[in-house]
């Protein structure tokens, strides 16, 4: 969210839409080492109320940081055109957590979930 981005980078600015890149402090490179670049550098699009009211709504309940972190996949993927090629790519895909379309959130079936 905008009102959490001091907490996790350093010199932060308002970023609505991913126009920036913002170094993370030190203490939070390890925990983000998956997603950020060289130097911990993530880029960010902060979340309001008033701009998105729903993420931002998700964001404050989730527990641990209340940051949506997207990062590309080192393979080529094909962008996911239906929710059901979405959910299929979420079960099958192991660094995949949490699937968002639209106003639809998703988590990772458990692994006993037959498909």
């Amino acid at each position: 969210t905008a009102e959490g981005l001091s907490a996790y980078f350093q010199d932060p600015l308002p970023s609505p839409y991913m126009s920036f890149t913002f170094q993370l402090k030190p203490e939070f490179h390890a925990q983000f080492q998956g997603v950020a670049g060289p130097g911990g550098l993530l880029m960010v699009q902060t979340v309001t109320p008033e701009a998105e009211p729903w993420l931002h709504e998700v964001l404050l309940r989730v527990k641990g940081p209340p940051l949506l972190l997207v990062a590309p996949f080192a393979k080529k993927q094909v962008p996911v055109s239906s929710i059901a090629q979405g959910l299929q790519l979420l079960y099958h895909e192991p660094l995949l957590t949490h699937l968002f379309v639209d106003d639809w959130f998703f988590p990772k079936p458990p692994h006993n979930c037959v498909t």
